[in-house]
């Protein structure tokens, strides 16, 4: 779980200081049950101290943020900060979600298995025949979606190193897979913590 629900970017301007402030007031109060603690919400001036280095604690800040969101006004497209934090979040490195389903997709590139930040990832409908046991470095996945494919196998040892997989989606359909029993059985031997959506 992320120290913060969303990263607040905007221009530190008298007008972008109140509507930043506001949205983080009603994010905090917005459907919050009487006794819980507000969300936590990252604005980098409560976090600016004489002894921290701005690009470090925004760095950390957008790190540790689930969510982005960004006040778009003209100052903020402007400054420079902004557009810094912007791309950092949409940079590929920083990635968590990523739909790649139906499109005819026959392998995987290296590349995919570098983005450390993917929570969910989506291959339905594709061609794949081989799934690599890279697919273990992406340690912070929790949904993966590989129906609709030509898997006739699935690396199970690469499986068992991927604590935070909570939904295995293998196929949804009776034909949608060429995948066994067997295979399947094995997959939940391995992954007790793991569920795996394999339709009949």
């Amino acid at each position: 779980m992320m120290k913060y629900k969303a990263f607040i970017s905007y221009r530190h301007t008298e007008h972008g200081r109140r509507h930043a402030v506001a949205l983080e007031t009603a994010l905090k109060r917005y459907a919050k049950p009487t006794l819980a603690r507000p969300i936590s919400i990252f604005r980098d001036e409560k976090h600016m101290k004489p002894d921290v280095s701005l690009p470090k604690l925004i760095r950390e800040g957008l790190e540790n943020s689930e969510y982005l969101i960004f006040l778009a006004e003209k100052p903020s497209a402007e400054s420079q900060w902004c557009s810094e934090e912007l791309e950092y979040w949409c940079s590929p490195a920083n990635l968590k979600t990523l739909l790649l389903n139906g499109n005819k997709i026959k392998g995987l590139p290296d590349q995919l298995f570098h983005l450390q930040q993917l929570t969910v990832l989506d291959l339905s409908g594709n061609e794949l025949v081989n799934l690599s046991p890279e697919i273990a470095r992406l340690q912070n996945l929790q949904m993966l979606n590989l129906s609709g494919n030509e898997f006739v196998t699935l690396p199970v040892e690469a499986f068992k190193q991927m604590s935070n997989l909570r939904k295995l989606v293998l196929k949804e359909h009776w034909d949608d897979s060429n995948l066994t029993k067997e295979i399947v059985a094995a997959l939940g031997k391995a992954m007790p913590w793991c569920e795996i959506a394999f339709y009949e």
